[in-house]
């Protein structure tokens, strides 16, 4: 049946030339959605996202996501190790960000993007809030491993972006998992807290190439798209990375 509707989809909504989804102007919400998905093609889906981020450029990295397709957007985007495109999106300020939210002077989520203070609309609202998971998953790094079952292992993979620093944390099953990271120069610090029972998977930013955990040098593997990997058992660790530009 899953095939059967597949086959329907891609036949009515998708283009195989373009690698465009049907859209009414821009494919970022279509592209997103059929990727996260699985409808596109597994031969297209590298092209199928690349549509999503030129749509992107070509709006300023503008979101046109709406609320329902925002955590799509999100999750296409994240999960095909785009974060940096995310960043972008983020950080951006103007109607229709955040960053323009907060220059309102709202400490709330309203209803629309334009966040429109009159009238009937919500100043205190659960739409556009799915920047949160990209934030505790991606931007802080805390996510469960595949195949985890109870949050019994983890990969802390922080996607630092223009940012120097974060901090924050989240109970799982087993207790709290907390992480805080800087930066300095070609040097990045984390500090991490691993509940008892749970074990860790640390995936350098693809900028740094070696890393050491109490002072002392670690070999690391080599992991998900060439990123250095550090297993990390229960505990309080802190790991010193020197970027690769650096370490030359």
């Amino acid at each position: 049946m899953g095939e059967k509707i597949k086959a329907s989809f891609l036949r009515r909504f998708y283009d195989p030339r373009t690698k465009i989804v049907k859209n009414n102007g821009s494919c970022q919400t279509a592209n997103a959605m059929a990727l996260y998905a699985g409808l596109i093609p597994q031969a297209d889906r590298g092209e199928a996202l690349q549509r999503i981020i030129e749509d992107l450029q070509a709006r300023g990295y503008q979101q046109t996501s709406g609320d329902v397709g925002h955590l799509y957007l999100i999750r296409a985007l994240a999960e095909a190790g785009r974060s940096d495109v995310l960043h972008k999106v983020y950080s951006r300020t103007g109607v229709g960000s955040y960053g323009g939210i907060l220059a309102k002077g709202l400490t709330t989520l309203p209803e629309t993007w334009d966040a429109i203070t009159v009238g009937s609309n919500s100043l205190n609202h659960c739409m556009l809030g799915h920047a949160m998971e990209w934030l505790y998953g991606h931007v802080l790094g805390i996510r469960q491993a595949p195949g985890s079952v109870g949050w019994k292992k983890l990969i802390i993979a922080p996607e630092l972006g223009g940012l120097s620093s974060a901090v924050g944390g989240t109970r799982i099953p087993q207790g709290d998992v907390s992480i805080k990271w800087w930066r300095n120069g070609g040097r990045l610090t984390v500090d991490a807290a691993i509940p008892r029972g749970v074990r860790a998977e640390f995936h350098l930013p693809a900028e740094y190439a070696s890393v050491q955990t109490g002072g002392k040098p670690v070999k690391a593997q080599t992991g998900v798209a060439g990123r250095k990997t550090v297993a990390l058992s229960e505990g309080r660790h802190r790991l010193t990375a020197t970027a690769a530009s650096s370490a030359n």
